[in-house]
């Protein structure tokens, strides 16, 4: 069965996206909530340059998703750079190569949009793949998690 990859829409919350999602990590949003998220997405309420791709089966299930950040930049003559997030493919179809197509839906993306670099965080099962898409390890990743409460975690 071929995959088409296109932008995300609201409905595609109610045609697998979640499902898919929790190929990456636990989803713990309901599907109305997961709707209305989506939709901020492709009318670019929150952020103005966010590509969400989805890869959709030729009967209409979203079996891969990834996303692309598109970050202005105040150093190197303001060119911004695409930082992907949530690269997942549902389990059943893991290995088809959608992985590959979405990424590179997103570099391409990231070139339409002038980016000078594209970044990502990976763990280390997952460096060959990006490997091979031409990323290379570069620096160090850290982060800070923070309560909902906004304070910095003690």
């Amino acid at each position: 069965m071929s995959v088409t990859i296109r932008e995300l829409n609201p409905n595609d919350v109610q045609k697998g996206l979640l499902e898919t999602l929790k190929a990456l990590a636990p989803v713990e949003i309901d599907p109305l909530n997961g709707t209305i998220l989506a939709r901020c997405f492709v009318t670019r309420r929150w952020l103005p340059r966010v590509h969400a791709f989805v890869a959709e089966t030729e009967d209409g299930y979203v079996v891969g998703t990834a996303t692309l950040l598109v970050i202005p930049k105040l150093i190197h003559h303001g060119e911004p750079v695409g930082q992907v997030e949530d690269v997942a493919v549902h389990p059943d179809w893991q290995g088809q190569g959608i992985g590959r197509r979405l990424m590179l839906r997103c570099i391409e993306a990231a070139r339409e949009s002038r980016c000078r670099k594209v970044i990502l965080n990976c763990s280390e099962t997952n460096i060959p793949f990006y490997a091979s898409l031409g990323f290379r390890p570069h620096e160090v990743g850290m982060r800070l998690d923070l309560n909902y409460g906004g304070a910095i975690a003690e």
